[in-house]
């Protein structure tokens, strides 16, 4: 791979620069050139050593002149990739907007998500897929993936992009990119890039966690143990909430799970003054007696952990900070006017502003936000509305921060570490990813779950939510936003059954936060479960096997629960479409050891999984959910309905045979107030269940070899003893 790492170009006062000379030392590549006007560009590519591999490539530009140099576009490297049918290599990259990952054929045309694809000046004719901070190519024939990705953000504005192959071409080139347009380099100054790692190999899954992986390490990442759950105020509300109903909906929440575990309670959009008004993060208005910090001290007494949005740079012109502080407005490069949000008027109907994150003002005003929230009692906090522009095009306090990488950061690199000095949890909301690592505890990876919204944008928030499935747990928590289990009228007829259910799936797939997104009061009991269903939170997400072969959202996916050293997964199915959509069971669990036992975890459907092919038909717009667990040659459980994985070690433990006594035991640990619970339990034949003993609940056998509790207590210990016999399961 060494030989396939050529060196680029760059632009210097104008002047494009591309012809490097090259040196081998040791175990890596030197690329250099040095110019007579003074300036020196050194090119690094080296070869690491340990299980993942590589090669390291980083950059450096020195003025060794004395005068000022003026920097532009660069390209600091490009790779090859060889492939029998360039055309069909799948690239998956994240695209120009954060809202966006996706997949696409080399060779396809268009449409793709918005800013996947551009025609690039030194190419017009051709083609070109661009990738933000990182580009995947997998070839689905030979098996082969290579992938490219930024370590660091602290002063490039990388992006990949591959020319689609032309007719006859038997291979792809990958380029990094790079823009410091109107950066400066002063003599004697030295501009250290950052670092950026190539890897091989067979499994495209592996290389993005392996990326994951690299990117926490190289950006010192340390994340909180604990995956949240709990209830949001926007879909239910938006803007019209008070304390009286943020107080209602948390005491209802406790009362519905038992009071049991420590919600988060997530004061949104709206509580700030002015109704709502952008910007005016200092108090609240009459909505809320007492202020935000009574409202806090409440939550608190209700057993939950209160949180609070702000909106850190996008801010209404009326609001006290602006008018005091106009010089921290992000400024046109042409006007030099403030920069007004263009897409749209905030929710009161008036023009917002951006702040320029890399101002002195704009730091402060934040730091005094959070110490002001911290205060209040609330230590969680959403940071939102921090959709980027394309910061070339404007004039901002420090232009060595000039490229869009480093101005990403520069928010955060403000509210981060306040955030942990006041002991704070940040969720960054519509954001780059990976130019925020190490800045962030957990971070929303898909489109607004509106309740509201249509299939397609369903399906579009599914596919974000499947697609950073990878940065779960290594980069950041991933938060899939609200479950929404509810309808809208008169904007959309009451949500069907099996939209409920595809909404549950895609947030439990997600391993992430889990927000209930409903005024509580208003969700019925049945979809209520869904959500209970959920908690506690598993912290797994789920991989979508069929990723790089979708044309639309990932429909298969694979999810393991290794908690009892069974071999028991987890195999997902969803259909976003208009028709039923058939699989096959075997896509998600191929080496399943069979036979095995096979439960549908929503209607509870058990079957026997032998040898031969089992299909799964799902409905338009549903879902299903299957666990399958090997047989083991003695009584065992196959799950429980309590919980989408079947049961792991936060609902069902001390799973054991006594093979003495023949006695199989295990605890339910009832921790959100379950009214009954169901347990599926196999046995092979010359086995019949004698008795069972619990720690008070009522126990009874259904069909099937069911046996359902009533009225569980919290740590419900279940004992079944078994005779050896023939016995048939509807006991």
């Amino acid at each position: 791979m060494k030989k396939a790492v050529a060196s680029g170009s760059y632009e210097v006062n104008g002047k494009r620069l591309e012809r490097f000379s090259r040196r081998e030392s040791g175990r890596a590549i030197l690329f250099r050139t040095v110019q007579p006007e003074g300036i020196e560009i050194t090119v690094t590519v080296r070869r690491r050593r340990g299980r993942s591999g590589g090669l390291e490539i980083s950059h450096r530009i020195a003025n060794r002149s004395k005068r000022e140099l003026v920097l532009g576009a660069c390209q600091p490297f490009s790779i090859e990739f060889s492939s029998s049918d360039p055309a069909e290599v799948r690239l998956f990259l994240n695209s120009g907007n954060p809202d966006n990952t996706c997949v696409a054929r080399a060779g396809a045309r268009p449409p793709f998500p918005k800013n996947s694809i551009r025609w690039l000046p030194a190419d017009a004719e051709r083609l070109v897929h661009t990738g933000m901070d990182f580009m995947l190519a997998f070839d689905p024939e030979s098996r082969q993936a290579l992938i490219c990705h930024a370590l660091t953000f602290q002063s490039d504005s990388p992006f990949f992009t591959c020319p689609a192959p032309r007719p006859g071409e038997t291979g792809l080139r990958l380029e990094l990119r790079g823009d410091y347009r109107g950066f400066r380099l002063k003599p004697g100054e030295r501009l250290e890039g950052d670092r950026y790692l190539v890897r091989r190999g067979r499994d495209p899954f592996r290389l993005l966690e392996e990326m994951a992986d690299e990117l926490a390490r190289a950006n010192r990442t340390r994340l909180p143990r604990e995956t949240l759950w709990g209830w949001c105020s926007w879909y239910s509300r938006a803007q019209e909430i008070n304390r009286r109903y943020v107080i209602d909906s948390a005491r209802l929440m406790q009362k519905r799970l038992g009071g049991r575990g420590r919600p988060l309670v997530l004061v949104d959009h709206g509580w700030q003054a002015a109704r709502g008004t952008l910007g005016r993060h200092e108090q609240s208005d009459r909505r809320f007696p007492g202020g935000m910090k009574r409202l806090a001290g409440e939550i608190r007494a209700l057993g939950g952990r209160p949180a609070i949005w702000f909106s850190p740079v996008r801010y209404n012109g009326a609001s006290p900070f602006l008018k005091a502080h106009p010089e921290a407005a992000l400024r046109e490069a042409r006007s030099d006017e403030a920069l007004k949000y263009r897409e749209r008027p905030d929710e009161n109907g008036q023009a917002s502003y951006f702040l320029d994150p890399t101002h002195p003002q704009t730091r402060r005003e934040v730091v005094r936000c959070l110490e002001r929230f911290s205060g209040w009692g609330y230590d969680y906090v959403k940071a939102d509305y921090v959709e980027i522009p394309d910061w070339f095009a404007y004039r901002h306090h420090d232009r060595r921060t000039a490229a869009n990488g480093p101005v990403n950061r520069a928010l955060f690199e403000t509210i981060y570490p306040a955030a942990r000095r006041l002991e704070m949890r940040v969720l960054a909301c519509i954001t780059f990813n990976d130019r925020l690592a190490g800045l962030k505890d957990d971070q929303r990876v898909a489109h607004d779950t509106n309740p509201a919204a249509g299939p397609g944008h369903l399906a579009a928030m599914a596919t974000t939510v499947f697609s950073r499935y990878f940065y779960h747990r290594r980069l950041q928590h991933n938060d899939p936003d609200c479950l929404c289990l509810t309808g809208r009228p008169p904007k959309k007829p009451e949500m069907s059954e099996g939209e409920a259910r595809l909404r549950t799936l895609v947030v439990f797939l997600s391993g992430g936060t889990i927000l209930l997104g409903d005024d509580p009061a208003l969700v019925p009991e049945e979809r209520f479960d869904l959500f209970r269903r959920c908690l506690p939170v598993f912290g797994r997400t789920g991989r979508p096997l069929d990723l790089f072969e979708a044309d639309g959202v990932p429909a298969v996916h694979r999810l393991e629960v290794p908690d009892y050293g069974d071999g028991r997964v987890l195999a997902a199915f969803t259909n976003f479409t208009g028709q039923p959509r058939t699989f096959r069971l075997e896509a998600a669990a191929p080496d399943l050891r069979r036979p095995a036992a096979g439960l549908e975890l929503f209607s509870g459907r058990e079957f026997r999984l032998e040898a031969g092919e089992s299909s799964v038909t799902v409905p338009p717009l549903d879902a299903a959910l299957y666990l399958l667990v090997p047989e083991l040659g003695h009584p065992w459980l196959t799950g429980t309905d309590r919980h989408w994985t079947g049961g792991f070690k936060g609902v069902v433990d001390r799973l054991a045979w006594e093979p003495a006594g023949r006695v199989l035991r295990f605890r339910f640990r009832n921790l959100f107030k379950h009214p009954e619970a169901r347990f599926w339990i196999q046995w092979p034949k010359g086995y019949r269940p004698a008795g069972v003993r619990t720690s008070g609940a009522a126990a009874a056998w259904e069909a099937g070899g069911v046996l359902r509790l009533a009225r569980p207590s919290i740590s419900e210990n279940i004992q079944i003893s078994f005779k050896t016999g023939e016995v048939q399961k509807d006991v």
